[in-house]
């Protein structure tokens, strides 16, 4: 860092503020305090640049809305579109920054004096911004790539064929919409002691009666509550998805029942998109 230059960065110089107003900071030595801090700063921003951080990716966002592999990759389908409007967008700001600072730049050769200076003033305030604009595209990269490799390990871990299409999708919704009503009629269990209004109505919806999906939650909590005070063993997570496993293979027909009650079939096939080649 130069001396008699209080720079912010390397592009931008906090000398301009000794002109200014300020109360506080109208000190030089409090100016190139946080200056020479901010040389560690710039370094720890190569940790940034992204919304979460990858525990909160696969352990909150993920299962907050599902619990069953198909339910996960269109997930991770639906963050990686998010995240490639973000990359786009993010790259044309970034490309017409780098444009915008080609012409000032060729337009500096012909200025002298206050215009010339006016005009370095923001040509460095705009090489400062694709500097900034680079920690994002990097951080809209590391977020494709994060749910990239979610997806392809679901698929592997679950084996989900590489041809997979809307058909395998639909037919699984049967099974992450069961596991859902049950997981959220717990938690409204252990909570406030009922399930609310909006989950009696997804067990409805699932073609469960309310009643059996009450019963059914009162029993596994009942059965767990009187383990822990016989033996204090508390039970983990594997052993609530080997219930929800139960809950579906109990119910799964019971949405399809409901429908052809109705005379509505329960996937029709003729407009959604199939693999051929499977």
């Amino acid at each position: 860092m130069e001396s008699n230059v209080i720079k912010f960065d390397e592009n931008l110089s906090l000398d301009q503020l000794q002109t200014s107003n300020m109360k506080v900071f109208n000190d030089k030595n409090k100016l190139n305090k946080i200056a020479e801090r901010m040389v560690e700063i710039e370094r720890a921003f190569a940790t940034t640049g992204r919304k979460n951080t990858q525990f909160t990716s696969k352990n909150m966002s993920l299962f907050m809305l599902g619990r069953t592999p198909y339910s996960i990759l269109h997930q991770c389908l639906a963050q990686i579109e998010q995240k490639k409007t973000a990359l786009k967008e993010n790259l044309y700001k970034h490309k017409k920054n780098e444009i915008k600072l080609k012409q000032k730049q060729e337009k500096l050769k012909t200025l002298e004096g206050y215009e010339k200076e006016l005009l370095e003033l923001e040509i460095n305030y705009i090489i400062s911004n694709v500097k900034d604009s680079t920690k994002y595209i990097e951080g809209s990269l590391k977020e494709l790539a994060q749910f990239q490799e979610i997806y392809l390990q679901v698929k592997e871990a679950n084996n989900i064929p590489d041809k997979w299409d809307e058909l395998d999708y639909e037919n699984a919704e049967v099974e992450h919409h069961i596991k859902q009503a049950f997981t959220q009629a717990v938690r409204d269990m252990l909570s406030t002691g009922r399930p609310d209004q909006g989950n009696l109505e997804y067990f409805d919806n699932c073609g469960i009666h309310p009643l059996a999906g009450i019963g059914e939650c009162e029993q596994y909590i009942f059965q767990n509550t009187e383990t822990i005070k016989a033996c204090g063993k508390f039970p983990d997570m594997p052993h609530m998805d080997m219930w929800l496993d139960e809950m579906f293979e109990k119910y799964k027909y019971k949405s399809k029942e409901r429908l052809q009650r109705m005379g509505i079939t329960a996937i029709d096939k003729w407009y959604i998109y199939q693999e051929s080649e499977k």
